[in-house]
C-alpha cells in the first residue's frame, strides 16, 4: 500500500507485541481507536481521507472505529468480519467451545514469536499457529472436564475471557462491544469480504443486510474460504487497494460493476 502512495499505519491493540497495557478481547478497542485518529488528524501529511483495512479482528476494529462515529472514516474493507464482538461466531445465540479455545492457544502462540512477550521457542508458537498444531495441541483438551479448566490445559493459565463464555457469566460491558447496534450510523463505504466455510459468515450477511436496511450501498465478495485460508491475505489486498483507489484517490473505474460477487460470478 505505500508502495501506491499511501500512508500506511500499523496499530498494536492494547497489550498486544508492542503496545503497553492489558489485552481485553474486544472491549478497548473503540477508545483506542478514536484515539489513534485523533494523532492522525494532527499529522502535517493527513489530508482528511482515512481507509481501514485488516482480516478478524482488525475486521472488528474498524467497526470500533465506526461506532466512535469518526467522521474521517472515509472507506472501510472490513475481511472475514463480525461487528458482534464477543458475540461472534455464535449459534442460537450459543458460543461453541472451539472457537474461543482455538483463539487463545492463537493469541499466546503470537505473543510467544519473536517480538511478542512470551518465553515459549518461537518454532513451537509457530507450529501452534497451523491447524495441525492447534489440534495436536487441543486433542486432549476438548474431551477435558471441567469445562471451565480447559484455558489451563491448552495454555497453561487461566484466561478471564474464555471463562466468561464457557460459564455464560456474560460481563455487562460486552453489551458496548457489539458494534452491531451502531451500524446503521455507517455513510462511509463498505466492501464485506467473507468465505462459504468461515465460521462468521452469518455474522457478515447479517452485518451486510442491517448495512442495506440503513442505506448503505455494501460491497459484498464471498469465496471458497475458511477462516485462515491462505488465498484469504492476496483477495484482501487486491480487492482492498481498489477498494481504496476508488473512494481515497477518486479512481472509479476502479470499481467493479457488480456490487455483489460470489464465487466468481457477479449479480
Amino acid at each position: 500500500m505505500a508502495e501506491r502512495g499511501y500512508h500506511v499505519i500499523v496499530q498494536d491493540v492494547r497489550g498486544r507485541f508492542s503496545s503497553e497495557g492489558d489485552f481485553e478481547p474486544f472491549i478497548n478497542e473503540k477508545a483506542d481507536g478514536a484515539a489513534t485518529v485523533a494523532w492522525l488528524e494532527k499529522q502535517p501529511w493527513f489530508n482528511g481521507l482515512l481507509g481501514a483495512w485488516g482480516q478478524s479482528y482488525l475486521a472488528y476494529t474498524q467497526w470500533a472505529l465506526a461506532a466512535a462515529g469518526e467522521e474521517a472514516l472515509t472507506a472501510l474493507f472490513p475481511s472475514l468480519p463480525s461487528s458482534r464482538g464477543p458475540f461472534s461466531g455464535q449459534v442460537d445465540e450459543a458460543q461453541l467451545l472451539e472457537l474461543p479455545l482455538r483463539w487463545m492457544v492463537i493469541l499466546d502462540a503470537l505473543r510467544n514469536l519473536p517480538g511478542g512477550r512470551g518465553q515459549l521457542a518461537p518454532w513451537r508458537a509457530l507450529w501452534r499457529l497451523l491447524p495441525q498444531g492447534q489440534d495436536q495441541t487441543l486433542a486432549d483438551v476438548f474431551g477435558h472436564v471441567p469445562l471451565e479448566e480447559c484455558d489451563v490445559q491448552a495454555i497453561g493459565k487461566q484466561i478471564p475471557y474464555f471463562r466468561h463464555v464457557v460459564s455464560d457469566t456474560t460481563p455487562p460491558h460486552w453489551s458496548e462491544a457489539d458494534f452491531g447496534q451502531y451500524l446503521a450510523r455507517i455513510r462511509a463505504p463498505v466492501h464485506l469480504l467473507g468465505g462459504w466455510y468461515d465460521f462468521m459468515l452469518g455474522d457478515m450477511l447479517r452485518d451486510y443486510a442491517a448495512l442495506r436496511a440503513a442505506g448503505n450501498e455494501p460491497f459484498l465478495t464471498i469465496g471458497p474460504w475458511y477462516h485462515v485460508h491462505p488465498e484469504i491475505s492476496r483477495v484482501t489486498l487486491r480487492e482492498g487497494l481498489a477498494w481504496f483507489d476508488a473512494h481515497l484517490k477518486g479512481q472509479r473505474y476502479r470499481l467493479r460493476s457488480k456490487s455483489v460477487s460470489v464465487y466468481g460470478s457477479s449479480s
